[in-house]
């Protein structure tokens, strides 16, 4: 037989090559050891995962702070005597405004008339209904304007078109909403006690006198409206309908 070339083998398997020895590394050219007071490895590093910058922003930014709300400036409505009405402001002893019922006038006259204890019992404004189309007829005095409206309106003093509307209504009462045209709450009021007490919320901060006298004259007419669609037997969906229509 002749003689063969290859590898020599054990059983199965071929024998391993020698093992070699590496030198030390202190053997090699260009060693630097690490310092003393250095760890025995290379120094740690901490892993930061690579995100997008708006990810990063959105994961890791601090959100501000919600502002606190703000609380609204409160008059409440109450009765003087059978013809007559006042608003207080709340936690105040004295009104500032007295509306008084105007029974013995003409039907041509306003129907209410609203005047300012502040300022030497001068007239704030006036409210009239229409008989049939059951329009109201607000002056404002301060500004000399006089809007008609059954809902909505154009503010006269510089707010928008306004709407009122219901908000809520309970067994006692309910609240209406003066809304401006982006949905922001200007003014609300809240009648309770079967609508013999309310309460009129401004949330609209900054306001000129003659933007408040507006709000004020016509939350004074939603309250007195109300109460007469109430009285009169008006059922909840009949006024909620009537106050959510243009007009």
């Amino acid at each position: 037989m002749a003689a063969s070339n290859s590898p020599p083998f054990h059983g199965h398997y071929q024998q391993a090559a020698p093992q070699q020895h590496l030198p030390h590394p202190a053997q090699v050219e260009g060693y630097q050891p690490y310092p003393n007071n250095s760890p025995a490895g290379p120094p740690f590093q901490t892993f930061v995962p690579q995100m997008p910058p708006q990810m990063l922003q959105q994961q890791y930014a601090v959100q501000p702070a919600q502002p606190p709300q703000q609380r609204p400036y409160t008059f409440l409505w109450q009765r003087m005597d059978k013809h007559k009405r006042c608003l207080i402001p709340q936690g105040a002893a004295q009104p500032t405004h007295v509306i008084e019922h105007n029974t013995h006038l003409l039907s041509s006259g306003p129907e209410f008339t609203i005047t300012s204890t502040i300022h030497q019992n001068s007239v704030v404004g006036t409210i009239k209904w229409h008989t049939w189309s059951g329009k109201i007829d607000i002056s404002i005095a301060s500004c000399g304007a006089m809007i008609t409206y059954r809902d909505d309106f154009e503010s006269q003093t510089g707010q928008g078109r306004l709407i009122w509307m219901i908000q809520t209504e309970q067994r006692d009462g309910a609240t209406l909403k003066l809304a401006d045209r982006a949905d922001y709450t200007v003014a609300t009021v809240v009648l309770t006690d079967n609508s013999e007490q309310a309460r009129i919320e401004i949330w609209r901060q900054g306001m000129t006198q003659q933007s408040l006298d507006e709000v004020v004259v016509s939350a004074i007419a939603e309250i007195e409206d109300y109460r007469k669609k109430l009285n009169s037997g008006a059922s909840g969906g009949v006024i909620a309908g009537g106050m959510s229509s243009g007009g």
